[in-house]
């Protein structure tokens, strides 16, 4: 659970690659007793790990409008709006 919690995107990882990490972190914590929800664990680690202040930002914001958003939706949204 503290790998997940403290994996940040790293200076020579794309956001895709990024999250593909964070995936296979949760991955690993899917059959743990008492883990906390891993759907939440990992959009919130998503937006605070970012690197890029601007789509922290945007992830933010997205979270706020949007509570109920997967991580997968949240990711591949991120994907598209970083492509405009």
């Amino acid at each position: 659970m503290r790998e997940l919690c403290n994996r940040g995107q790293k200076d020579s990882e794309t956001v895709p690659e990024y999250a593909f990490a964070l995936m296979a972190l949760a991955d690993k914590m899917q059959n743990l007793e008492n883990a906390p929800d891993l759907q939440v664990t990992l959009k919130e680690q998503f937006r605070d790990g970012l690197l890029d202040p601007v789509l922290r930002r945007e992830v933010k914001r997205l979270m706020i409008e949007e509570p109920d958003v997967t991580f997968l939706s949240l990711r591949d949204w991120l994907w598209k709006w970083q492509k405009r």
